[in-house]
């Protein structure tokens, strides 16, 4: 009476043998619930679909600018900074060199910081890995980040015009840029924040191809 070999399993992360229905792999600890990861049977292979492939610098940093400038909209501490230190753009020392370079410098000095502990606390907590592709919104990061950029440029840009006028022209269209953007911006936080509770740490969003086990 012939016995059937019991057919093992392995890791498509790392190729480590594991259970057919195991949560995790114990070697590298890739997670198998949720996010498209199974135990592969010898000589199978694991082959990402593309939404399943590994964010990407534009994407992170269309992230990380935008939930910034999410928060220094709604949590103006750097504005609040910049009037403490600098004034106003009526101050005679950036009057006598540009009105741009006081925009410029309040600009940064109000999102900037933002945008470096959003990126800092994304890295503490390995958000990008946490959320799964269904959860990342890259189109509403990615145009929302977009639109405060243009108009962040736009306004520096018409600070050089003499007159005020160009000031004016972009500051009167800016409810109509800011708030769908910001807006957008919301909605993809949102988001993410859904797909950090839903979803379980995946250490890894880059499988390498392994034989069998």
């Amino acid at each position: 009476m012939s016995t059937q070999t019991p057919v093992s399993y392995h890791c498509p992360n790392c190729g480590k043998d594991v259970a057919e229905r195991a949560p995790a792999c114990a070697t590298c600890g890739a997670s198998f619930e949720g996010l498209g990861w199974k135990p592969l049977k010898p000589g199978e292979t694991y082959e990402p679909a593309r939404d399943d492939s590994p964010p990407g610098i534009f994407y992170k940093a269309c992230v990380v600018l935008g939930v910034g400038f999410l928060i220094a909209t709604v949590l103006p501490v750097g504005a609040y900074i910049v009037q403490a230190t600098l004034g106003s753009i009526l101050n005679p020392s950036f009057r006598k060199i540009s009105p741009a370079v006081y925009y410029v410098v309040s600009m940064g000095l109000n999102y900037l910081p933002a945008a470096l502990v959003v990126g800092v606390c994304f890295r503490r907590f390995s958000v990008f890995q946490r959320v799964p592709y269904t959860h990342r919104s890259p189109v509403l990061f990615g145009l929302g980040t977009s639109l405060i950029i243009l108009y962040l440029f736009a306004r520096v840009v018409a600070s050089t015009v003499p007159g005020g006028g160009a000031g004016f022209a972009v500051a009167s269209f800016s409810p109509f840029v800011l708030w769908p953007a910001l807006l957008m911006l919301g909605i993809g936080s949102a988001k993410l924040l859904i797909g950090i509770g839903r979803s379980r740490a995946n250490p890894s969003f880059q499988p390498t191809a392994t034989g069998g086990g």
